[in-house]
């Protein structure tokens, strides 16, 4: 592709030389192709319309979106492992990816210890 554009599905000029996409891809292959694409589309479209997707909390959504480093840090830190062990223990319960989200937030964005030692 050049500059995001497909050579078999535009006419187009680069290079001092014309491509035309019936020189590149035949017609019944064309049509095996979108024959393909549309099937794939009525697949997908029922998938999604009997597949009901899973509703995500908003601290789910925030534990998808903290970077990749910074959860390694978290989760292979000491001192979460303490916040979380002292947390469950406490009267409110909550889920794995909100101890790690209040975490975040709370310690490791404050460059803060939950345990001094």
């Amino acid at each position: 592709m050049y500059k995001g554009r497909e050579k078999s599905l535009y006419t187009d000029f680069v290079n001092d030389k014309v491509t035309i996409p019936s020189e590149i891809v035949d017609r019944d292959t064309a049509k095996d192709t979108l024959n393909l694409a549309e099937k794939i589309y009525e697949l997908t479209k029922r998938f999604i319309e009997k597949s009901k997707p899973k509703n995500f909390s908003s601290l789910e959504n925030r534990l998808y979106t903290i970077h990749q480093d910074k959860l390694l840090k978290i989760f292979s830190s000491q001192d979460f492992w303490e916040y979380f062990i002292v947390s469950s223990k406490g009267d409110i319960r909550l889920n794995f990816h909100e101890y790690a989200v209040k975490y975040h937030d709370e310690y490791l964005c404050k460059n803060k210890m939950f345990k001094t030692i």
